[in-house]
C-alpha cells in the first residue's frame, strides 16, 4: 500500500498531510534539485511554468509565514510554493494528491513523517512474554538482529532539553536471547534500533514529546 497517497497518517482515504502547511511549523524545503525539478515539470507537465511558479525564496517566504520558525530559516530555501489563500496552504501541485508525484522533488521523495517512521519501527519488533522473565521483553522481527530478545532496565530522563528541545533519554538493557549472534556484533546499530523502539513504546504509552537517548547496556 502507498500509505502517503491512500492512508496518510493512518487515516483511510487521507493523503497529502505533508503537502499542507496548516497550523504546524512546516516548510517543504530545502529543495536542492530545484533546477532539475523545473526542467522535469516543464517537460512533463507545463512548458510555460517558471521557477517562481514552483518555488519560494527566503525574502518571500519569511514574510508569508512570519510566525513559523522554519519559514525564517534561510537554510530551508528554496521551498516548494504553497497557496496560503486555500485551506491548509497546500503545495501548488496538490489537488487531492500530488499532480507531479512521479517526478517530484527529492525533498518530497526522501521525507518521512513521524507516523511513517513509527510504523517502520513498529514493524520491526514484537512483545514477548516469558515465564523466566519478570517483565515483558522485546523480540526483533527481522534484519541483522532477527530473533534477538531483550528487555529494558532502568530508564531515566535528563533534566535539561537538548538543542532541539528534546529531553535526553538514558536506558539500560539486557539481552535475554542473542539468537547465536556474537556479543561483539551488538554495536551502535543495535543500540540505535532498540533506542528507536523504546522511544516509540514510551510515546505510545505516556504521550511524551519526541525524545533522544544515550546508551547504557548492562
Amino acid at each position: 500500500m502507498n500509505y502517503c497517497m491512500e492512508q496518510c497518517q493512518g487515516l483511510k482515504g487521507n493523503n497529502g498531510e505533508c503537502c499542507h502547511i496548516r497550523d504546524k511549523n512546516w516548510i517543504i524545503g530545502k529543495v536542492k534539485d530545484d533546477k532539475e525539478l523545473l526542467a522535469r515539470v516543464q517537460k512533463e507537465y507545463d512548458k510555460n511554468l517558471t521557477w517562481n511558479d514552483l518555488f519560494i525564496d527566503y525574502d518571500e517566504g519569511s514574510k508569508m509565514f512570519p510566525d513559523k520558525p522554519d519559514w525564517q530559516n534561510k537554510d530551508l530555501y528554496p521551498a516548494m510554493r504553497v497557496r496560503p489563500e486555500l485551506e491548509g496552504s497546500p503545495c501548488v501541485f496538490f489537488d487531492n494528491g500530488c499532480k507531479i508525484h512521479d517526478i517530484k522533488s527529492d525533498v518530497c521523495k526522501e521525507y518521512k513523517c513521524q507516523w511513517l517512521v513509527n510504523k517502520e519501527v513498529r514493524d520491526k519488533f514484537v512483545y514477548v512474554e516469558s515465564k523466566s522473565q519478570n517483565q515483558t521483553c522485546i523480540g526483533i522481527k527481522g534484519g541483522k538482529f532477527a530473533g534477538v530478545v531483550y528487555k529494558y532496565g532502568k530508564v531515566s530522563f535528563g533534566k535539561e532539553e537538548d538543542e532541539n528541545g528534546n529531553l535526553p533519554l538514558q536506558f539500560q538493557y539486557d539481552i535475554v536471547d542473542n539468537n547465536g549472534i556474537p556479543r561483539e556484533q551488538f554495536g551502535d546499530d543495535f543500540f540505535n534500533l532498540i533506542g528507536d523502539i523504546l522511544v516509540l513504546v514510551m510515546e505510545e504509552q505516556t504521550k511524551y514529546e519526541p525524545i533522544n537517548r544515550e546508551n547504557n547496556s548492562n
